[in-house]
């Protein structure tokens, strides 16, 4: 029987696993032998590890649980960390943490909303070196789920906060495998309750695509979350393209502290029209020799295209309507991901099953495909993108060290400042 991702499993004498993490409260102080109860059951045990005087309430990650003298320990080992969980406050709701950060799009909504970005959070090599050379604030490289990144991020927490992360899409979009929990990927989700809970969130904003709306794991996920913990969990559907020029329908959530009386997630704000390309800009962006070779489709593209079921045709941008779903694998379908998540393109059949999905601008000249004269496409910039987005182009400025693609990829997968705000 494992540990439950927020708390001690009631019944102890069955834990396999020696390593727990709680939250505690104690009872009574003393060197070395300090009684302990659970925040959620109200499970007593004594713990060794140090906690600071006068303070309540405290954090074990990765405690070893012990059974002696007709006692529970919660004993210090090599990796376990411990920290003080402060009294929450008001005045933290301007406070953000920014994990599954990417390229932290999201947190120019927030700002403009007079938010405060305490720390960024990403686990991929590729983004975190990104937002480190342009970010302000600190930025920590590690796995949500993982109690060393939730100790990390704990020493740039001094108050109340609000945790904001936009979880991995691929266990639960259309356009992905559908895995739900059994997807590795799902971690995000799960992790990131897990390090709300730790740090005492006032709030935790999570975002996805629409289909977590409708994700029985994820509904289960939350429901539990809620019960053990007395928040209160608001969810909405966001439709970009009621305000803004892109399609990006995306499922929000809130998992608030019950003095905060969350009643709702507002809707966008419609436009009585549907906004296309053409409403927002004219013409494409100009751009560089350097940039156009970055961006222009290879032949084995065009030919993966042309040859995709459906064809190229759908895949060619139409301006007179709102910009399609933008996905973190534009730029590389049938190539390795900048990012290093994937070492090769889409499988054959995958794309024989689902075909390929992008959003392709048309160049003046043309290409021959063996004895085929075709038109040739490039990707979006990823200027583009971030504009019919909601994000200000100059945050994804070109530059000599970052490949466009890798920035398309990174904008592809971002929670728009629109709906963040």
């Amino acid at each position: 029987m494992r540990c439950s991702p927020w708390e001690l499993d009631p019944d102890f004498n069955k834990l396999e696993d020696p390593l727990v993490s709680v939250v505690l409260k104690t009872v009574v102080c003393q060197p070395g032998r300090h009684m302990c109860l659970t925040t959620i059951n109200h499970q007593q045990f004594f713990t060794d590890c140090v906690l600071q005087k006068g303070i309540e309430s405290h954090v074990i990650l990765n405690g070893v649980l012990q059974y002696s003298e007709g006692k529970w320990w919660i004993k210090a080992g090599p990796d376990t960390r411990t920290f003080p969980r402060q009294v929450a406050e008001m005045k933290g709701l301007y406070k953000v943490i920014d994990a599954c950060s990417g390229i932290g799009a999201v947190t120019q909504g927030f700002t403009e909303c007079g938010a405060q970005i305490v720390c960024h959070i990403e686990s991929n090599q590729a983004f975190h070196q990104w937002q480190e050379a342009r970010s302000q604030s600190p930025c920590i490289r590690g796995c949500v789920n993982d109690p060393n990144t939730v100790y990390e991020v704990s020493k740039h927490v001094q108050e109340s906060h609000v945790l904001s992360a936009g979880i991995s899409c691929q266990p639960f979009s259309g356009l992905g495998d559908g895995g739900q929990g059994q997807d590795p990927r799902s971690a995000s989700f799960t992790g990131v309750m897990m390090m709300g809970f730790f740090l005492g969130s006032l709030a935790i904003i999570l975002e996805c695509t629409k289909e977590a709306n409708q994700s029985e794991w994820i509904q289960q996920q939350l429901h539990r979350f809620a019960t053990q913990t007395g928040c209160t969990v608001r969810q909405s559907i966001l439709k970009l393209h009621e305000t803004w020029p892109a399609q990006r329908t995306r499922w929000w959530a809130i998992i608030a502290h019950p003095a905060l009386s969350v009643q709702s997630i507002p809707p966008m704000p419609s436009m009585r029209f549907v906004p296309s390309v053409m409403h927002l800009i004219r013409s494409m962006l100009p751009m560089s020799e350097s940039e156009m070779a970055q961006l222009v489709l290879s032949l084995y593209e065009l030919r993966s295209f042309h040859d995709a079921p459906g064809g190229i045709g759908p895949n060619v941008i139409d301006v007179y309507k709102a910009m399609k779903t933008a996905t973190h694998s534009w730029g590389s379908q049938v190539l390795a991901c900048l990012c290093a998540c994937r070492s090769n393109g889409f499988s054959q059949k995958r794309i024989d099953q689902k075909g390929l999905y992008a959003v392709l601008i048309p160049l003046e000249k043309e290409e021959m495909l063996g004895n085929r004269k075709v038109q040739a496409m490039r990707h979006p910039h990823p200027q583009e993108v971030a504009l019919l987005n909601g994000l200000l182009p100059s945050h994804v400025k070109p530059s000599t060290t970052v490949p466009l693609r890798l920035e398309l990829a990174g904008v592809g997968q971002l929670a728009s400042p629109l709906q963040g705000a």
